[in-house]
C-alpha cells in the first residue's frame, strides 16, 4: 500500500490541501496502476521552528531510503 506523506508550512487552507491530496493519489494512481483505495495520502502542516526536529531529523537526515525531489540533502536546514 503506497503511503504518500506531504509535509508542509502552514498557511494553505483545508481545500488547497484536499486538492493536493486528491492530485497525488490521482498521479500516483496513473504512475504506478495502483486503485485508489491502495492509497493512503496524508498532507500535515508543520510549523517552521519545528520543522528540523520533526521533519528533517527523523524523517530525512540519515535515510538513505529518502529521496528529495528539487533539493540537495546537504541543502537541507540545519537545526
Amino acid at each position: 500500500m503506497p503511503f504518500i506523506n506531504v509535509k508542509m508550512f502552514p498557511g494553505r487552507t483545508q481545500e488547497e490541501r484536499e486538492k493536493l491530496a486528491v492530485a497525488l493519489g490521482d498521479r500516483a494512481m496513473e504512475l504506478l496502476g495502483a486503485p485508489a483505495e491502495a492509497f493512503v495520502i496524508a498532507v500535515q502542516e508543520v510549523a517552521k521552528e519545528d520543522w528540523h526536529d520533526q521533519v528533517s531529523v527523523p524523517e530525512v537526515n540519515g535515510n538513505p531510503n529518502v529521496i528529495i525531489k528539487n533539493q540537495p540533502r546537504e541543502e537541507w536546514p540545519k537545526g
